[in-house]
């Protein structure tokens, strides 16, 4: 019988971001605030034996968040929201990752797919 297999990391990160463009009944998300994010890099694999070794994807995902997030030393993914933040790691990850899950506080997100088309 033949199978496919997913692999994913987690990364916690706590970091400030904040909304260009709110809404009058969210203006508070216009400010700068702090969120612990729940970032889950999903790849593919071939084989049943470590493809990619978990710890390997999840270094891999730390290192792009890190890339993406280190403002002068702050952490910040400035106004990015969860969907900006999803698919700028996908442009930054091997194209195994085929799909990012950012979460804020565990409570709300997004999950951002690579398209057909990478």
């Amino acid at each position: 019988m033949s199978h496919s297999s997913t692999i994913y990391a987690r990364v916690r990160y706590d970091a400030l971001h904040y909304w260009l463009q709110p809404t009058e009944k969210r203006d508070y998300l216009g400010h700068p605030h702090r969120h612990t994010f729940h970032i889950t890099a999903s790849a593919f694999v071939e084989h049943d034996n470590r493809d990619i070794e978990f710890h390997d994807l999840k270094d891999m995902l730390a290192e792009a968040i890190l890339f993406m997030s280190n403002q002068e030393g702050v952490a910040s993914f400035g106004p990015r929201s969860c969907e900006m933040i999803g698919a700028e790691l996908l442009d930054l990850l091997p194209n195994t990752v085929y799909q990012v899950e950012v979460r804020e506080d565990e409570d709300v997100g997004a999950i951002v797919t690579r398209g057909l088309e990478n």
